[in-house]
């Protein structure tokens, strides 16, 4: 699982967002909205999404933290975990 970190703008402000999937009609993504939460954005929005140079260790830590200090949903702390847990095997492989 790769996460790609983007910043979503939309026209009540803007949002980092992690991309996790991508599938023919929609992303799936964790946002940062009041919440940590997962969510399903239509492949069109990503015209407003611009990318940001994090590592992904780096982009891990910046949503746990929100996570931590907003809160976070069931579904996103589970993916956040899984890509942690990747994280770590692909680092032990090195």
């Amino acid at each position: 699982m790769q996460l790609e970190l983007v910043l979503y703008k939309q026209s009540n402000g803007q949002r980092k967002t992690a991309i996790v999937g991508e599938g023919r009609k929609h992303l799936h993504a964790i946002v940062m909205d009041g919440t940590l939460s997962v969510k399903k954005l239509k492949r069109e929005e990503r015209r407003f999404m611009e990318p940001m140079e994090y590592s992904p260790r780096r982009a891990a830590w910046i949503f746990r933290e929100y996570g931590k200090n907003h809160g976070v949903t069931e579904s996103a702390a589970k993916l956040l975990k899984e890509f942690k847990k990747q994280n770590r095997r692909a680092n032990e492989e090195r």
